[in-house]
């Protein structure tokens, strides 16, 4: 799980190197959380926060792969949210690196 999470963490700043976008700064930091502490209270303060309903995250690209969802994620399961989440992005919005 951390090596997934560690290698989404690289993507992330590739990304937000190339073009800075502050709700993904915002979630990238909360996967910094959840990979230095990797255990499921770290999950559960990254999930309500992508959860908040704050603004900048609702017409975010992949937002909905952490929306919907009544429980809390394990690290693991996180991991993979926001490996899914990169890959929507990429998909969406290529970018010129």
């Amino acid at each position: 799980m951390r090596d997934k999470l560690y290698a989404a963490i690289g993507q992330a700043a590739a990304i937000l190197e190339a073009r800075p976008d502050p709700a993904l700064a915002k979630v990238a930091r909360k996967a910094s959380l959840v990979n230095a502490v990797g255990d499921d209270q770290a999950c559960a303060i990254a999930f309500s926060y992508v959860r908040d309903g704050k603004k900048e995250l609702t017409s975010w690209p992949g937002i909905g792969h952490f929306q919907g969802e009544s429980r809390i994620w394990s690290a693991e399961e996180f991991a993979q949210k926001f490996v899914d989440v990169l890959d929507d992005i990429d998909a969406r919005t290529p970018i010129d690196r």
